[in-house]
């Protein structure tokens, strides 16, 4: 399965794993990091990427829905039965809560979700419905500033996966390769 080496902590990459949709047993020479925020790796399993078959009925063209107050709830484009170009979705306050670039009536491109007070929460990349390329997991701080970066390609994490502290310093890196993982820092 995978071959480890030294691992200044198990807990620190459990959830790299478990988005990359592997496991990993503790072992009892591990090290714990509590101090680690790789555990927010776990928000890109919550990305459900939306079905983009309109309902029917709905005429080609832009397509709105708003909340009861007039702010926009939903905005898209509808081509041939689906939603195509993009899907924008927005907070009743009127903020946005994500935008989701389509292609071809399928996740294509960059997805991007906000936290409600309006700062960035993450931005990944899809090819044809599948998590591939960079992404961002950002803080939810004034600052806002990365969280942790890595890249995704066929829905694996592969490369380097970085975590930054709220100043921007890095405080944990791993490498990722052949189902290996390589702490560096």
């Amino acid at each position: 399965m995978f071959k480890l080496k030294p691992i200044k902590s198990v807990a620190l990459f459990s959830l790299v794993l478990l988005v990359s949709g592997c496991q990993l047993g503790g072992s009892p020479n591990s090290n714990s990091n509590s101090d680690s925020k790789f555990g927010d790796l776990s928000e890109l399993k919550k990305i459900d990427f939306p079905s983009t078959e309109a309902p029917k009925g709905i005429s080609e063209g832009a397509f709105e829905v708003e909340y009861d107050n007039g702010q926009p709830k939903f905005k898209t484009w509808v081509s041939k039965g689906c939603f195509d170009k993009y899907i924008k979705t927005y907070y009743e306050n009127g903020k946005p809560e994500s935008h989701i670039e389509l292609k071809d009536c399928k996740v294509h491109g960059t997805v991007r979700t906000h936290h409600e007070s309006g700062r960035n929460d993450i931005e990944v990349n899809t090819l044809q419905g599948k998590l591939s390329g960079p992404f961002i997991i950002y803080h939810d701080t004034p600052s806002n500033k990365p969280n942790i970066t890595g890249t995704f390609k066929n829905e694996k994490l592969v490369g380097i996966v970085t975590e930054f502290d709220e100043n921007g310093t890095v405080i944990s890196k791993a490498l990722i390769r052949d189902g290996e993982i390589t702490v560096l820092q």
